[in-house]
């Protein structure tokens, strides 16, 4: 239920009349969430759109799918910065982070299966943001992170495309982020 919650939260998706549109489909994916120890602490579904079923062209542009990610390098050159200006260190995550993006295409996928109600006949989803699964959720929860951190004052590095920099006025640096899909160092 959590997941739907998101998917209400972040409107989504909207309930539309089948009147034939392309569909694509949904899937319940589930993970345990083990301590230390091996333990079961959690476990999560997500409900994530059957991205192996999209199309290119029809459902994304397959010219713009990429996105930047954080690697060893890049958090090298994090720590560097932190050690040689003094700063404190920290982490986020996005909540609901491929909510955020708006699809390049029209989706539709059939409703999905929930504990004690069956899909509506006669009736879809169309979903309205790049949820978990869709081929380009990536790259436009980027998009929304690039415009979000250009709102803080936080720029794309022009030798990288996963660094944001804030600088003062003089020029001088003042923070260094990095991201790893929807993580933030």
């Amino acid at each position: 239920w959590r997941q739907l919650k998101k998917f209400v939260r972040h409107k989504s998706m909207k309930v539309v009349k089948d009147v034939g549109q392309r569909r694509g489909k949904l899937k319940w994916v589930r993970t345990n969430k083990e301590d230390i120890g091996g333990n079961i602490t959690d476990n999560y579904s997500r409900l994530a759109v059957r991205g192996d079923l999209e199309q290119p062209g029809l459902d994304y542009d397959p010219e713009d799918v990429s996105t930047f990610v954080a690697d060893d390098a890049h958090l090298k050159v994090l720590v560097g910065a932190m050690a040689v200006n003094g700063w404190a260190g920290c982490e986020g995550d996005a909540d609901g982070a491929f909510h955020q993006g708006t699809p390049s295409h029209e989706t539709f996928v059939e409703m999905p299966w929930l504990p004690g109600h069956k899909p509506l006949k006669g009736w879809l989803w169309q979903i309205m943001t790049c949820v978990y699964g869709k081929v380009e959720a990536s790259a436009r929860f980027n998009d929304k992170l690039v415009e979000a951190q250009a709102h803080v004052g936080q720029l794309v590095s022009r030798s990288d495309m996963a660094i944001y920099l804030k600088k003062g006025e003089s020029g001088k640096l003042l923070s260094v982020c990095t991201s790893h899909i929807d993580d933030m160092q």
